[in-house]
């Protein structure tokens, strides 16, 4: 429970708000080939500096960078084709501390390698393996009781948003004849967690789904609107604009 108070934490209700956007995905691997950093790296790095904009309105910016869920798959090359979920997540700080957009890519860069290497020594399928092992009844009166005495907002969390990439099809997909323009990714808030930023890759383009707990975030397009800027503000950093 170390991460920064941020207006993304707290307790939450059924209410919510969503909002969509859209990258150039050639655009986003121009950065990563002129820093050498991974793509998910960059996206990391606009969503910290989308988040930075957008706490700096609010007049609420910790000095201390953000804490991100991460999901990664653990799925092994003999395990693909099969029907059941392989996710464990990783903790990477989201740098919203740091103005300058290549620091702030740089720092991204290293916490990533420092999060794979712990992840490695925990043993990817460790959380796996743990989550099989909880009595899926016992958790969920327990969050219940949690979630009606209001705990989340007691105390600092553990995570302040949920970040994902998720890689889609390179090439354009169609439903009877009619071709999908765009695949929003939509991921879930929790208690306590009221952000969820999801990017997926799909024909050239990162499509971004944004879902917030309206309780927390009441316009979710109030983030998406800075996601843009903070895109194009480490282009000209990186000095491909």
């Amino acid at each position: 429970m170390t991460a920064p108070p941020t207006p993304y934490n707290g307790a939450i209700t059924a209410g919510r708000s969503m909002a969509f956007g859209r990258l150039p995905f050639d655009g986003v691997k121009e950065i990563r080939r002129a820093t050498g950093a991974k793509l998910n790296d960059v996206v990391l790095t606009i969503t910290a500096g989308a988040l930075r904009d957008h706490l700096l309105d609010l007049d609420a910016l910790p000095d201390q960078p953000l804490v991100a869920a991460v999901p990664v798959s653990v799925r092994r090359e003999d395990q693909f084709g099969e029907l059941n979920n392989m996710v464990a997540v990783m903790f990477e700080p989201l740098r919203t501390e740091v103005a300058d957009p290549l620091r702030r890519l740089a720092l991204t860069t290293a916490d990533s390698a420092a999060a794979k290497r712990e992840q490695q020594i925990v043993g990817k399928s460790t959380l796996v393996q743990l989550t099989e092992m909880v009595d899926p009844l016992t958790t969920g009166v327990v969050w219940d009781l949690y979630s009606r005495a209001g705990l989340a907002d007691r105390h600092r969390p553990a995570v302040n948003a949920v970040v994902s990439n998720v890689p889609g099809p390179p090439v354009p997909i169609y439903l009877g004849g009619a071709k999908a323009v765009r695949l929003y990714p939509m991921g879930p808030v929790a208690e306590t967690i009221g952000l969820n930023l999801t990017v997926m890759s799909y024909d050239g383009h990162l499509d971004i789904g944004l879902l917030t707990a309206s309780a927390l975030v009441p316009d979710a397009w109030e983030i998406i609107d800075h996601v843009e800027p903070a895109y194009r503000s480490l282009r000209e950093a990186v000095g491909l604009d």
